[in-house]
């Protein structure tokens, strides 16, 4: 959650340094906005897998 709203906020810096014809700093802030956006993609997958295979976890002892 917190890497998509960072990379919400990198977004629009990199909007308002392209209107303002900085494009050096607005290729900075977009390249960062993305990399904020793949971790969020990348945490919420790993959480994901981790729950998961914790409830694989505890059915396949209680089979036992």
């Amino acid at each position: 959650m917190i890497f998509q709203i960072l990379a919400a906020i990198l977004l629009v810096v990199a909007a308002y340094f392209f209107w303002g014809q900085n494009n050096d700093f607005a290729f900075f802030f977009l390249v960062l906005s993305a990399c904020s956006f793949f971790l969020n993609i990348r945490f919420r997958a790993k959480a994901r897998l981790d729950a998961h295979s914790g409830t694989d976890s505890l059915e396949s002892s209680s089979d036992s």
